[in-house]
This record gives structure tokens, C-alpha cells and sequence, in this order.
């Protein structure tokens, strides 16, 4: 008896696919929005004029410079961190 009942789901699976789809896209139709929302809307929005310009790459030497000081910076907080740990260690 279930073997006959799945032998017709299985028959009918194209048609009940069908149905549900058109139900979903029936559904998504069902509640169009009101076209006064969308006619007037407020604010205030940038103008290309307004986007500020792309920044310039760096050159390779401005890139070199960054690293360095970036290195330097690090060796100072890693020397403060020790300190500050040799400070709690007493």
C-alpha cells in the first residue's frame, strides 16, 4: 500500500512542483508596493562631483619609509612591554 502510494507521488511530483512554484511566484505578486514610496524620496545624496579623488600610490621609496617607521614603532612598544612585564614581575 505505501509502495503504491509513493509510485504516485513520484507520478505526480512534476505537477505539484508546477503548483508550488506558481504559488510562490503568485505570493511574491500578491503585495505590490504603492508607487508613492518610491516617487518621493527624501535626502540628501552625493554627486560624482562630491567623491573625492582616488589617493596617489605610494612610491617605493614612501613605502620603504612607512615600513621603517612601522618597524621602529613595534621595537618600542615590544622594549615598553617588557619593561611594563619586568615591572609586574617585581
Amino acid at each position: 500500500m505505501f509502495n503504491n502510494r509513493l509510485t504516485h507521488f513520484n507520478k505526480n511530483l512534476p505537477i505539484y512542483g508546477g503548483v508550488l512554484g506558481l504559488l510562490i511566484i503568485l505570493q511574491g505578486c500578491a503585495d505590490t508596493p504603492d508607487d508613492e514610496k518610491y516617487s518621493k524620496i527624501e535626502g540628501r545624496f552625493p554627486k560624482l562631483v562630491d567623491v573625492p579623488d582616488r589617493p596617489h600610490a605610494l612610491s617605493a621609496r614612501e613605502i620603504d619609509q612607512k615600513k621603517h617607521q612601522l618597524d621602529a614603532d613595534r621595537h618600542e612598544a615590544e622594549k615598553l612591554a617588557e619593561q611594563n612585564h619586568q615591572m609586574a614581575m617585581k
